[in-house]
């Protein structure tokens, strides 16, 4: 098992690349934002681009100082498959995505 660490953005931002075929079990969105912050969230297949067709989270809230925990189902990602997201304010979730190679 190994974990992947990042900052949101307000562009896109590559938090996981798929390095053969992995499975993500968790993924962790920390808000450390005096404020509410809205994160959106895709699942891009290898050099695929982030549109509406591959969006799992959409306009999700994060209240301040609260964190997003996805663990109830199990992600497999072929290799070059990505997780992509972003938020309305810069570097401030801070995300960790738990993987393992299956």
């Amino acid at each position: 098992m190994a974990i992947t660490n990042d900052l949101l953005n307000t562009s896109d931002t590559i938090v996981y690349t798929s390095v053969n075929d992995t499975a993500v079990l968790t993924a962790y969105f920390c808000n450390h934002h005096p404020s509410t912050v809205t994160i959106q969230i895709n699942i891009v297949e290898n050099a695929g681009v982030v549109s509406i067709q591959n969006q799992i989270y959409k306009d999700l809230e994060i209240p301040a100082g609260d964190t997003l925990v996805i663990d109830t189902e199990r992600l497999v990602l072929a290799n070059g498959d990505a997780v992509v997201a972003k938020a309305d304010v810069s570097a401030v979730v801070s995300v960790t995505i738990v993987h393992v190679e299956v």
